[in-house]
C-alpha cells in the first residue's frame, strides 16, 4: 500500500514538473513569436543599425564660370578626419594600457594635423559615436594619417569652396558657409542646381565599430552639381571694378554703380 502511494506521489511530481516545463515552453514560444513575427521589422532595423556603418559621400558643388569658361567659383577636394571613440576606448588589454594607447594616438594625430594633443585626446575618447577631428585636410596630410593605421580613424573625401580671384565679383558670385551651402549671390539663388546630391557608402562593422574588409558593402555615387555659366565677362568685370574704385576715390562719392550690357543681346557683362 505504501509503495502505491509512493508511486502516485512521484507520478504527481512528474506531472507537475512536466506541466511547468510546458508552460515555460509555451511562454517562450509566445515571446519568440512576439519578437520574430510581431516586432520583426523593429528588431531587424535595430540589428542592421548595429552591424553597419552608413557614411555620407559629399557631392562636388558645381562651378560658376564667366561667359568664356573662366572659373569664378570652384570646389576643391579635401579630406575630413573622423574618429569612433568606442574603438579607441577598447584598444588595450586593461584600463592602463588603453589610456597609454589613446594618449599615443592623440599625440600622433596632433603632430600630423597641427592640433593640441590634449584637445585631440578629449575628442577621440568622447562619449559620442562618431566625432570629427579635423576637416579640409589636404591629400598629403590625409595619407600620413592613413599610413599610421590608427584605431577608430576614418577618412572621408570632402570638398570646400574656392574663389580663384578672391573677392573679385563677390557681390555677384556670393559665397557659401562652412557646410558648403550658398548664402548670398548666385551661390544662394542657384543652390538647388549647384549643390548636387550626396552619395552613401554602407559597409559592415565589427564589435569595435571598425569596417570589415571582406564584408559586403554598397556604394551609391554622389551626383555632382551643375556648372553655372554666367554672361559676366571676367575681363570687362575687372576693368569696371578698377574704374569704379578710381572714380569713387577721385570724386569722394559714397556709392558708385555701373552696369555693362551687350547692346545686341542685353546680356549683362559686368
Amino acid at each position: 500500500m505504501k509503495e502505491v502511494k509512493g508511486n502516485n506521489k512521484n507520478r504527481n511530481r512528474i506531472i507537475v514538473a512536466f506541466g511547468i516545463i510546458m508552460l515555460l515552453f509555451v511562454a517562450l514560444s509566445v515571446r519568440l513569436g512576439w519578437i520574430q513575427i510581431i516586432n520583426a521589422d523593429f528588431y531587424a532595423q535595430k540589428a542592421l543599425k548595429q552591424q553597419t556603418i552608413d557614411s555620407s559621400v559629399s557631392a562636388l558643388r558645381g562651378e560658376i564660370v564667366d561667359c568664356n569658361g573662366q572659373q569664378l567659383a570652384a570646389s576643391v577636394t579635401k579630406n575630413t578626419i573622423w574618429v569612433r571613440p568606442s574603438s579607441v576606448k577598447k584598444n588595450g588589454k586593461d584600463a592602463a594600457n588603453i589610456e597609454v594607447n589613446a594618449r599615443a594616438e592623440a599625440a600622433t594625430l596632433a603632430a600630423i594635423l597641427d592640433l593640441n594633443a590634449d584637445d585631440v585626446y578629449s575628442t577621440i575618447t568622447s562619449d559620442k559615436t562618431l566625432v570629427k577631428v579635423k576637416k579640409y585636410v589636404d591629400a598629403v596630410t590625409a595619407d600620413k594619417v592613413r599610413s599610421e593605421k590608427l584605431v577608430g580613424i576614418e577618412i572621408v573625401e570632402d570638398s570646400t569652396r574656392s574663389y580663384p580671384f578672391g573677392n573679385f565679383a563677390s557681390h555677384i558670385v556670393g559665397f557659401t558657409n562652412d557646410d558648403n551651402v550658398g548664402q548670398n549671390g548666385l551661390e544662394a539663388y542657384y543652390e538647388d542646381y549647384l549643390s548636387g546630391t550626396n552619395g552613401r557608402y554602407i559597409t559592415r562593422k565589427d564589435k569595435n565599430s571598425s569596417s570589415l574588409i571582406y564584408a559586403s558593402s554598397k556604394y551609391y555615387d554622389a551626383q555632382d552639381g551643375y556648372t553655372l555659366v554666367t554672361t559676366i565677362d571676367e575681363h570687362i568685370q575687372y576693368i569696371v571694378e578698377e574704374q569704379i574704385d578710381k572714380y569713387k576715390e577721385s570724386t569722394g562719392a559714397s556709392r558708385v554703380i555701373c552696369l555693362v550690357m551687350d547692346p545686341k543681346t542685353a546680356a549683362i557683362k559686368a
